[in-house]
C-alpha cells in the first residue's frame, strides 16, 4: 500500500477537457453546411447530414453531462478524503500532497 497522496485537482483537467469538447462540438454543429446539390441523391445526402448532426448534438450533450459528473466526483472525493484523513490520522492532508511520500 502506497502512502502517496492523490491530489484532488487531478480531476479538474479532465472535467475541463470534456466541457470544452462539448462546446466545440456545439459550435461545429451551429456552423453546419447546407446540403449540396447532389442530383438525385440530394434527399438521401440531406437525411444523412441531419442524422450526423443529431448525433453530434447528442454527443455534445453527453460530454457536458460527463464533465458535470467528473466535477461532482472531484468535490465528493475532496470531502471524503479530508474526512477520512481526519478520522484516521486526526490531521488534515497537506496542502501539497505530491510533496509528501
Amino acid at each position: 500500500m502506497s502512502n502517496d497522496w492523490i491530489k484532488v485537482e487531478d480531476l479538474k483537467p479532465t472535467a475541463k477537457t470534456l466541457a470544452l469538447g462539448a462546446e466545440h462540438l456545439e459550435d461545429a454543429a451551429k456552423a453546419a453546411p447546407k446540403v449540396p446539390d447532389a442530383g438525385s441523391s440530394t434527399d438521401k445526402l440531406g437525411e444523412a447530414m441531419v442524422k450526423l448532426y443529431q448525433g453530434v448534438g447528442k454527443l455534445a450533450t453527453q460530454l457536458g453531462r460527463a464533465a458535470d459528473v467528473v466535477q461532482a466526483s472531484d468535490a465528493a472525493y475532496k470531502n471524503v478524503d479530508q474526512q477520512n484523513s481526519k478520522d484516521i490520522n486526526g490531521v488534515t492532508p497537506p496542502s501539497n500532497p505530491r510533496a509528501v511520500k
